[in-house]
């Protein structure tokens, strides 16, 4: 302590050099702007402008701090060395700054804590209470992530207060920290905003803190403003599973967002799942221009106890070309949100980039009503070099709450490749897919992957016969129209323009399920040609209960000269209801082509439980 005070003495001790007296006035203001503390003049004084003399200062601090800590945590004001007069400005500013324990963040450590530690990567000045007597303070220079750590002599619950100042680089990090239970007060106060200098990140704050219980502050983040950097809120909160209480409506108040950083709240809420309420309107705050890279990823994921709708304005005035994965993710797994989508929600967007609405929505099944029309922007300014790979990927998947007619413009202008893996899989509250939900793709028609695309909507009535005719080739009809159990009939001309030699496992399960077919078109497959694929009709139609027959020429442009494994692998089995010869190509039994003997195996149950089938005394057991 006398080493410190001998410092303090060469800063203020001696006669005045300055021109100005500090003067009484402003230490108190000093105090009040650094730390937000209102300290009573002396009441003593009967002109507040007088010079102040250390003991003054001093004593000022003293004050300061037993309002902060609940008690007199100092003595400064009683040292040997607060005799001499304060004079110059930036030696008290230094001197207000340094010795003041602003305790604003309170950590409370789980009850069989033994140690704790914490990073803080900013530079400033840092004091820390860690809650059994022991106090240190920290003026850190460098913006490097250093270790602040303690041992505890017995193990206990501990309050751990936090305060002081950031002067640059990011903030501080509990990352993975197992004995942190509850918080509490503002960390924006002590890594707050500041003027000319880069936002601080709060990634991984609390990330992986699995014991963490209670609600979040509500002014965890108060002294933050304006943008944001560079993956700023990304994964805050992700796996705090044990957090309760609602999603505070001014958390994130401050932030303006002119243009979206990449990943600024990338899993921010990802794993909450305790967490309750409704989703604030305004919780991003003021949002305007393109989103940025991943910046709305994972942000909800797994929050199934959040509740109510979604806010219209969530993502404030979005507009402009979104960028990979820039909600991806956002709602997965939030089952307990309810309503309609809002028509509004993702802005006036343009264009499209990789994953950007990759299973946005997945297994929300609280959701209700129709898929607004133009909801994801419009994808005109897409061109064949753009990369959208996954951009629609599982978008709508699992929500099974969802109704009636998918809206002719939900696709607008998008008019090259078409990956529609898993979109609207499991919506089984969807009735009718438009006759030109892909009209923008007739212009250039490309290849195009529908699997699972509606697999589970069975509630879907009737497949439209153009539906496909904007694809000239396909990836995979890999169980597209998979239990879809209120389907009757599959259109004539369905696949008519896929022009191509298989693929492996091509229609595999693609009308799986669909109880109540009745009928196969003649020429179904009549655009396949050449040598046959791996699996392309495996379990095509498997548990097809009501299929009445199968059509002569049905894989008639499937070539017999070669093999595939698993080419027929459960195709018609469970198809209890079928009559008539088993399935031929130009004439002659599959299983005349292709004997026992095969070395690749391209069947397998082919025929399992269609025993009314006429030849079925005839089919080899292989087969069946």
């Amino acid at each position: 302590m006398k080493r410190l005070f001998a410092i303090f003495c060469m800063l203020f001790c001696g006669v005045a050099q300055s021109a100005q007296i500090v003067n009484v006035e402003y230490i108190h203001k000093l105090i009040e702007q650094q730390h937000g503390i209102s300290v009573p003049y002396n009441s003593e004084l009967t002109n507040p402008q007088v010079a102040a003399n250390m003991k003054y200062l001093l004593t000022a601090i003293d004050a300061a701090n037993s309002i902060l800590s609940g008690g007199k945590i100092t003595d400064y004001g009683n040292s040997e060395y607060a005799t001499t007069v304060a004079t110059d400005t930036v030696a008290t500013l230094e001197m207000v700054r340094d010795h003041v324990r602003n305790y604003k963040f309170f950590a409370t450590t789980t009850p069989d804590t033994t140690s704790f530690s914490f990073t803080i990567s900013a530079s400033g000045v840092f004091h820390i209470d860690w809650g059994d007597g022991m106090r240190e303070s920290y003026r850190k220079t460098n913006t490097t992530a250093t270790t602040y750590s303690h041992e505890y002599a017995t193990a206990g619950e501990y309050v751990i207060k936090i305060g002081g100042y950031r002067t640059g680089g990011n903030s501080i990090s509990f990352q993975n920290n197992k004995n942190l239970a509850k918080i509490d007060g503002s960390l924006g106060a002590i890594f707050s905003t500041i003027k000319n200098v880069n936002n601080p990140s709060f990634q991984n704050l609390f990330y992986g803190c699995t014991n963490l219980t209670g609600s979040i502050p509500p002014d965890l983040f108060a002294g933050i403003y304006g943008q944001p950097v560079y993956h700023m809120f990304d994964s805050t909160f992700s796996g705090c599973s044990g957090l309760s209480g609602s999603i505070p409506e001014k958390l994130f108040l401050g932030i303006k967002i002119r243009g979206g950083p990449t990943g600024v709240f990338n899993s921010t809420f990802a794993g909450c799942s305790g967490l309750l309420g409704s989703i604030p309107g305004g919780l991003f705050g003021d949002i305007s221009g393109p989103p940025g890279q991943s910046m709305f990823a994972n942000t909800f994921r797994g929050c199934s106890g959040l509740t109510g709708t979604i806010p219209e304005g969530l993502f404030g005035n979005l507009y402009g070309a979104p960028r990979h994965g820039s909600f991806q993710r956002t709602f997965s797994g939030c089952s307990g949100l309810t309503g309609t989508i809002p028509k509004k929600l993702f802005g006036s967007l343009e264009g499209g980039a990789p994953h950007v609405f990759g299973y946005t929505f997945e297994n929300c099944s609280g959701l209700t009503g129709e898929i607004p029309d133009s909801l994801l922007g419009d994808f005109s300014a897409i061109t064949l070099s753009t990369n959208i790979t996954g951009m629609l990927t599982g978008i709508f998947s699992g929500c099974s709450g969802l109704t009636g007619k998918i809206p002719e413009n939900l696709f607008k202008g998008l008019s090259r490749d078409i990956n529609l893996e898993n979109t609207f899989a499991g919506c089984s509250g969807l009735t009718e897919i438009p006759e030109n939900l892909f009209k923008d793709t007739y212009a250039n028609p490309v290849n195009c992957r529908f699997f699972r695309t509606w697999k589970g909507c069975n509630n879907l009535k009737t497949i439209p016969k153009d539906l496909f005719v904007g694809c000239k080739t396909s990836d995979s009809f890999y169980e597209t129209f998979a239990n879809c159990s209120v389907l009757t009939e599959i259109p004539d001309g369905l696949f008519d323009t896929i022009k191509q030699t298989p693929k492996s496992e091509m229609f595999f399960g693609v009308f799986a399920n669909c109880k109540n077919l009745k009928r196969i078109p003649e020429k179904l497959f009549d655009g396949l040609s050449g040598a046959p694929a791996y699996g392309m009709f495996n379990s095509s139609f498997l548990n097809c209960s009501s299929l009445e027959y199968i059509p002569d020429s049905l894989f008639d442009n499937i070539s017999t000269d070669s093999e595939a494994n698993m080419m027929f692998y459960k195709t018609f089995m469970g198809c209890t209801n079928l009559t008539g010869d088993s399935a031929k190509i130009k004439g002659r039994h599959l299983y005349d082509i292709w004997s026992e003997t095969t070395s690749f195996l391209p069947f397998d149950s082919t025929y399992k439980g269609a025993t009314g089938l006429t030849d079925y005394a005839d089919i080899p057991s292989a087969w069946k």
